[in-house]
């Protein structure tokens, strides 16, 4: 289903839940977990690599499966592991990440003149070190409250789209899709040639105005009332 496709970082999540928290019942020692989780990082790599190898044209595989992104949720793992004890994160690390994270990002501009999932530097290692620069970020957001006091003081409109940011993320595409057709067959009529050009644009436009409001009245119409009994059960 084409309106659902953008589901599959949700099934992704859903049965890593399910798995990791048996994984963690059943390992008693912290250091044994840290090297579970190692061993199924590095294994997740390596499936990836050799999927994106193997078969390039297969992107649902090495894009979408949870086999081969586990290592982003594992990274979390091992974040939350080290905030439990303790340990830190040198800057050092962070900028060599950061660094790493970059030259990604500039290879893959200069050598495959896009961004996409299946560039070949993002689908091997690439969205490893992401996921490692997102958990270093997240980290300086908890070590650095200040600063993110700071910014949600002085860009309180974040608070509200992390409000509805399921939703967003949710409604997003359908809505596209629904609207795009149409909008596209209504503009060709309204406008003229050179203003035609711009349809993907003022569609885009109004499929992001549409996903916001849709957004809000999801939120306050059924996601609150659903976290209301969130306190029943914990």
């Amino acid at each position: 289903m084409p309106y659902l496709t953008h589901f599959w970082s949700l099934a992704v999540e859903e049965q890593f839940y399910l798995f990791w928290p048996i994984v963690i019942l059943f390992t008693k020692k912290m250091k044994d977990l840290k090297i579970i989780i190692y061993t199924l990082i590095v294994l997740a790599i390596i499936l990836r690599i050799h999927s994106r190898i193997s078969n390039p044209a297969f992107v649902e595989e090495y894009y979408c499966s949870t086999l081969t992104r586990m290592d982003s949720l594992l990274i979390g793992g091992l974040l939350a592991i080290r905030m439990k004890e303790g340990l830190s994160i040198s800057k050092m690390f962070i900028q060599v990440i950061l660094s790493i994270c970059g030259i990604l990002f500039f290879m893959a501009w200069i050598f495959d003149k896009d961004l996409n999932q299946n560039n070949i530097g993002f689908s091997t290692i690439g969205y490893t070190m992401f996921a490692i620069l997102f958990a270093c970020i997240i980290y300086l957001s908890i070590t650095h409250k200040y600063l993110t006091n700071i910014i949600v003081e002085k860009l309180k409109g974040l608070n509200f789209i992390g409000k509805i940011s399921y939703g967003i993320f949710v409604y997003h595409i359908p809505i596209y899709l629904i609207i795009s057709a149409p909008l596209s067959e209504l503009f060709t009529q309204l406008l003229n040639a050179d203003l035609n050009a711009y349809t993907p644009f003022y569609t885009s436009i109004i499929s992001v105005i549409l996903t916001v409001f849709l957004s809000m009245f999801s939120f306050y119409l059924l996601e609150k009332p659903i976290l209301n009994y969130k306190k029943h059960f914990t």
